[in-house]
């Protein structure tokens, strides 16, 4: 079976194209330490602020798979306080 990337984006010092935002508050996200960093706000999935967001292959071309990788460096600090990431 033959593999191909169709998306790759590290964030090493900015975004490719096609990223965007809801919501956004530019002081609570940042580019550092060879990604990106965002302050989780407090929020639902309809109030979520900072959620960075991209449009999803087509399904009828096929099948994918995705792969993500994150890191968190802090300790939650309030009761249910979490990060996640969202298929929709």
């Amino acid at each position: 079976v033959s593999q191909q990337i169709i998306l790759e984006d590290n964030f090493a010092g900015g975004m490719d194209e096609g990223w965007s935002w809801l919501r956004e508050e530019p002081e609570k996200w940042r580019f550092a330490a060879g990604g990106l960093e965002i302050c989780v706000e407090p929020g639902l999935a309809d109030t979520v602020r900072n959620a960075l967001v991209r449009e999803a292959p087509d399904r009828s071309e096929g099948k994918y798979a995705i792969e993500v990788t994150v890191y968190n460096h802090t300790l939650p600090t309030q009761q249910f306080e979490q990060a996640g990431i969202t298929w929709y």
